[in-house]
């Protein structure tokens, strides 16, 4: 079992340490575009809104996804018969 404090902090370091890596935190996702070979994504930062384009977008915040909601995706549940 790994703590969520500590996987946070591992996963950070590993992601700012990366050189073709742009690491945007902290920043909030304001709007997603979906276009035919990429999607556009705004953030907002301390200063300013930006744009910036991807051509894939990994969405990885949880059951009440920010992301999920700007690009109206349904929330798909499924009971797993599991406990932690």
């Amino acid at each position: 079992v790994i703590e969520e404090p500590h996987l946070n902090d591992v996963l950070q370091h590993a992601l700012q340490t990366q050189a073709s890596l742009d690491y945007l935190c902290p920043a909030v996702l304001e709007a997603i575009t979906q276009k035919d070979d990429h999607v556009q994504m705004t953030y907002r930062d301390d200063k300013q809104s930006h744009t910036i384009p991807a051509r894939v977008l990994v969405a990885a915040d949880g059951t009440h996804s920010h992301t999920r909601q700007l690009l109206a995706l349904p929330l798909e549940k499924n009971a797993y018969a599991q406990s932690a």
